[in-house]
């Protein structure tokens, strides 16, 4: 492959990664401190249906142990969680790393964060209001600073500069969880009904794709583990039930009285005696590789 083929691939795989990560997408909401600020209780609320919280707990565990069998997460290491939200992975890390950062551009989800890492008894932990996109990395003292610099699902890890800067504050290693693949039947079903134009794009996370591909033609090869999540549970149809489906399609200005009123209207064709059977399945793709 010839250096301009390259440098024109690097150049499609970053720009399709940024814009397919940037700004409202067609379904979802804008990423700024503000939107997330006023999702955070929503957010974490998300995680106290008692499956809820069982499956994202094994999720944080399995990738724990996925690290630690790759003979990370040890006394000896600095660790940094960017994009850190509620603070699951950095209390979970903190168990056995010598110490953990979580940086997070919304001060309540790192409110949710700081209350975790208390109640897990996590002292070795600290937390950093940080809008990454637009973080200088030297200013701040991270140049080469972690031996693991990780990010998980979040829109802080998104693009080229990004990716720059990720390795350029480790000294050691990077990973990033991404999904590959999700489908929720609920959510399929009203997006059929509401957004007939949607398709079914968001059921493939392309993120893992683009970054693989970037680092793979920057001479790195990432090593690569799947895990699968499947939860299957009954939710009762009522209006907080149709207007947390709703929110999962719509960016909030078009989340009125009578677009929850019509994706409850929707929703009674298929429920049972009141009740929706919820099947939940998402494919995540874990990527490592060294700085």
């Amino acid at each position: 492959m010839g250096l301009n083929q390259a440098k024109k691939d690097v150049e499609y795989f970053a720009e399709r990664w940024q814009n397919g990560l940037s700004g409202v997408e067609k379904t979802s909401f804008p990423h700024t401190k503000e939107e997330w600020d006023k999702r955070a209780d929503k957010w974490v609320r998300s995680f106290e249906r008692a499956q809820g919280l069982e499956q994202y707990n094994a999720r944080v565990t399995a990738v724990a142990s996925y690290l630690r069998g790759q003979g990370l997460l040890t006394v000896q290491e600095r660790v940094i969680d960017v994009g850190c939200g509620p603070g699951y992975y950095v209390a979970e890390f903190a168990k056995s790393a010598g110490q953990v950062t979580g940086t997070d551009f919304s001060p309540k989800m790192l409110e949710y964060a700081a209350r975790h890492a208390q109640e897990s008894g996590a002292e070795n932990v600290a937390f950093l209001e940080c809008d990454f996109n637009n973080a200088d990395v030297k200013a701040l003292g991270w140049e080469k600073a972690f031996d693991l610099v990780f990010t998980s699902i979040t829109p802080a890890f998104r693009g080229l500069d990004a990716l720059e800067k990720i390795n350029s504050m480790s000294r050691a290693w990077c990973f990033n969880s991404g999904w590959a693949y999700r489908d929720n039947n609920i959510k399929s079903f009203l997006r059929t009904a509401l957004l007939p134009q949607a398709g079914d794009e968001e059921k493939r996370g392309e993120g893992p794709y683009y970054l693989f591909n970037l680092l793979w033609l920057q001479g790195c090869r990432p090593k690569l583990e799947y895990y699968r999540e499947v939860s299957e549970e009954k939710v009762f149809l009522d209006e907080e039930a149709a207007l947390q489906y709703a929110n999962m399609l719509l960016p909030p200005e078009r989340v009125d009285e009578k677009t929850v009123k019509r994706a409850r209207e929707l929703l009674e064709t298929i429920a049972e005696d009141g009740w929706l059977k919820e099947r939940a399945e998402a494919l995540f793709c874990w990527m490592l590789w060294p700085a």
